[in-house]
């Protein structure tokens, strides 16, 4: 089984632009964000890059263990989140693939079907991001 490719949210939606057809859906990703919004009962919630204006993705959590949130989940209400910072670990679906309810976070043209989301709270982003660049680099 092939890991999941580190992916940051910009360059999720610029590879969508570049590759809408074929080779974009169905791979593993590894995305870094905060989440914006959560839907315990739907299992649905949105993650975003606040560097760049299109830099959400939906997460679908049917798969996955949201007790790694370490959030109080008993509600079934949605709830807006501004300073979690999460990891999600997925497969990159057809937004038609799955009917997303009348919920603020519409109908995407795709979205992450989450097996793995946990905090990752004190991370540095912008660190984190030059670390990246610099590891594709080596590996070249």
């Amino acid at each position: 089984v092939k890991s999941a490719e580190i992916l940051l949210l910009k360059e999720l939606h610029e590879l969508y632009d570049d590759e809408s057809g074929g080779g974009f859906f169905n791979k593993r990703v590894r995305l870094t964000g905060y989440l914006s919004f959560l839907m315990p009962a739907l299992r649905l919630c949105q993650i975003e890059d606040r560097s760049s204006k299109r830099s959400s993705v939906t997460v679908d959590l049917s798969l996955a263990d949201m007790s790694k949130l370490s959030i109080n989940l008993n509600d079934i209400h949605s709830f807006e989140y501004s300073d979690i910072l999460c990891q999600v670990i997925g497969e990159i679906k057809k937004g038609d693939e799955k009917e997303f309810p009348s919920t603020p976070i519409g109908s995407p043209p795709f979205y992450i079907a989450a097996t793995i989301i946990r905090r990752v709270d004190g991370l540095d982003l912008p660190l984190f991001e030059q670390a990246l660049l610099k590891r594709r680099a080596f590996l070249q």
